[in-house]
């Protein structure tokens, strides 16, 4: 197609309000800014710029049609586009997300999507808080101890992602704050101490207020890990699990 005829083809469908059609031209030329400025609220051509109607505004559909193939080839902007729509529904876009393939030195923008979804947004459907939790997995376990500390839940104090699942990608810090999660302190505990993390160990240890000898048992395995796996008698004596362990059971 001709430079002139391409212009009469983009000003046409501009004037008709086909803006799929003219996405989807740039799109094929692979001019990534021209086809997020049509979703960012502008159609350009013959070096002029005309603003869009509010019709196009409610077409969220354009998002989700041209989601995946801009997410590969301009994270960052698409995503900053989608942040300005808020009535997108995130689910519609997690396989966008999916294709994010990212330079492992830049950052993750379906990660910066989705936490903007979940907690400046309000999203609580369970895929979308599950998909965070995956990608989180992948990086530093910083980012997944930052996320179930912090993770929305529901009115029956329950997070969004399944627990079960988290339990499989998490790593051992993760797993001892989601047993503690399902009230499970004993397997909290080991999970805690397998990663070294003792202080972590006794505030799951003193969570069983009602059950005594399960504190019990859980102070014991703390002081065997201390003393025997650490050997560390210097640690045990400054923690005081002796007396830690006495006044608490």
């Amino acid at each position: 197609m001709s430079h002139g005829r391409t212009d009469m083809f983009l000003h046409f469908a501009t004037i008709v309000g086909d803006y799929a059609k003219v996405i989807e031209h740039w799109v094929m030329e692979g001019v990534w800014t021209k086809a997020l400025e049509v979703l960012a609220g502008q159609v350009s051509c013959a070096h002029v710029i005309y603003p869009l109607t509010d019709r196009f505004q409610s077409d969220l559909g354009l998002y989700y049609r041209f989601a995946s193939i801009l997410m590969r080839h301009a994270p960052k902007e698409i995503v900053d586009t989608w942040l300005r729509v808020p009535a997108l529904d995130p689910v519609r876009l997690i396989p966008a997300l999916l294709a994010h393939k990212r330079d492992p030195l830049a950052p993750n923008h379906a990660i910066r999507y989705l936490n903007a979804a979940i907690f400046e947004h309000g999203c609580v459907a369970p895929t979308a808080h599950t998909l965070l939790l995956t990608l989180l997995s992948s990086g530093d376990e910083a980012g997944v101890l930052r996320f179930l500390s912090t993770a929305p839940t529901d009115p029956s104090g329950k997070p969004y992602f399944d627990l079960d699942y988290a339990l499989r990608v998490c790593g051992p810090q993760g797993r001892a704050r989601v047993y503690a999660m399902m009230g499970r302190w004993e397997e909290a505990v080991d999970a805690a101490l397998g990663a070294g993390d003792v202080e972590l160990a006794k505030t799951h240890a003193d969570q069983p207020a009602d059950d005594t000898a399960l504190r019990k048992r859980l102070w014991l395995k703390i002081a065997r890990y201390v003393v025997r796996d650490k050997r560390d008698i210097k640690t045990w004596v400054t923690l005081s699990l002796l007396d830690d362990s006495t006044d608490r059971v």
